[in-house]
């Protein structure tokens, strides 16, 4: 009987890992090339106000916080941070564009993205 719920809870962190990286790469690729760049700024400076804001603000910050967990507990370095920075993106916090542009500017991070993105026929983005 354990060995069935042990079982099950491996199945059930396989298939969390699996959900919590194709999601971290759509939010990876969908992100548009100027996110990080200066004109990338005025992307998140929009008008915070209206229902229209709160239904999409929620379920995206919890998706993040998912991320963030998920990809901290992942095995898999690479992936893990992924995962991490995936969900730091759809998060809104203070010095969350610092942070991300700090992180993935960095030449080795930026280059797979940058690698996963042309595969998928995306523009690399732009840091700075």
């Amino acid at each position: 009987m354990i060995d069935a719920h042990v079982a099950l809870v491996a199945l059930l962190l396989l298939a969390l890992l699996l959900a919590s990286l194709a999601i971290a790469l759509a939010v990876l690729i969908r992100l548009p090339e100027n996110y990080l760049g200066a004109s990338g700024a005025a992307h998140s400076q929009r008008a915070r106000h209206g229902p229209a804001y709160w239904v999409c603000f929620v379920p995206k910050t919890l998706l993040g916080v998912v991320l963030v967990v998920v990809g901290i507990v992942i095995p898999i370095p690479g992936e893990g941070l992924l995962t991490v920075f995936a969900g730091l993106s759809l998060l809104e916090f203070p010095g969350k564009r610092r942070l991300l542009t700090k992180a993935l500017g960095r030449p080795a991070v930026l280059r797979s993205i940058n690698r996963l993105r042309a595969s998928f026929s995306r523009s690399p983005l732009i840091v700075g």
